[in-house]
């Protein structure tokens, strides 16, 4: 119905939440056409969905300890509901100077670069964090693009990543934080426990901590 907004609503806050997920935006005529198929979804599995989300989200918002979080599942053709405790993120570790350094795969390093060189930046995270960086990796969605980390030591990263975001036409987040996949040199030792809550080791740098770096 043209009439009664709800078109231009949801045209807004869809496009909202494209701009903040780096999504591409659409037109009103996609909206509307995308809305007429989702209705019968939105009042059976989605809501239902929602509705369990919202409950973990009110136990969060309300302070509840991490004890009281549930994880739901829903199966409609065959009416199956379970509610159970979620378990636990698989924990990587890698080798620092002080000892091991652990993280999960939802945690992020953030670092105000803003005014550093490259080498400053290397310097800061090797201070700050141990880490001995040795590529780093623009990420924008579901690709990177990928610069030597020690090409241009003495440039500002600021002008090494406004060359890398206008080569490749990357969009940039206002606040001006731009997420780096980085890598060690070969050889560092990554640790993460199994399933069975057993250590193993890995060689390379495929799971460090996602960084997130403020450069302007």
């Amino acid at each position: 119905n043209d009439l009664n907004y709800h078109v231009d609503f949801l045209m807004a806050v869809s496009n909202i939440r494209a701009i903040m997920y780096r999504i591409d935006t659409v037109d009103r005529l996609k909206i509307k056409l995308v809305a007429g198929r989702v209705i019968p979804a939105i009042v059976t599995s989605t809501a239902l969905i929602c509705g369990y989300a919202s409950l973990e989200m009110l136990k969060i918002w309300s302070g509840r300890p991490n004890s009281a979080i549930r994880e739901s599942t829903v199966n409609l053709g065959t009416l199956m509901f379970t509610v159970q405790e979620p378990m636990e993120a698989p924990k990587w570790s890698y080798k620092g100077a002080s000892g091991d350094h652990t993280f999960t795969l939802w945690d992020s390093v953030h670092v105000d670069a803003r005014g550093l060189t490259l080498k400053q930046f290397l310097d800061k995270m090797k201070a700050e964090q141990e880490l001995n960086i040795e590529t780093i990796s623009v990420v924008r969605q579901d690709y990177v693009v990928w610069f030597g980390a020690r090409g241009a030591l003495d440039k500002p990263l600021l002008e090494l990543v406004e060359n890398i975001v206008k080569k490749n036409k990357l969009h940039v987040d206002p606040s001006g934080i731009i997420e780096f996949l980085v890598s060690a040199p070969d050889g560092s030792v990554v640790k993460k426990l199994d399933q069975e809550g057993k250590e193993y080791e890995e060689d390379g740098p495929e799971h460090l901590p996602k960084i997130f770096v403020r450069v302007h």
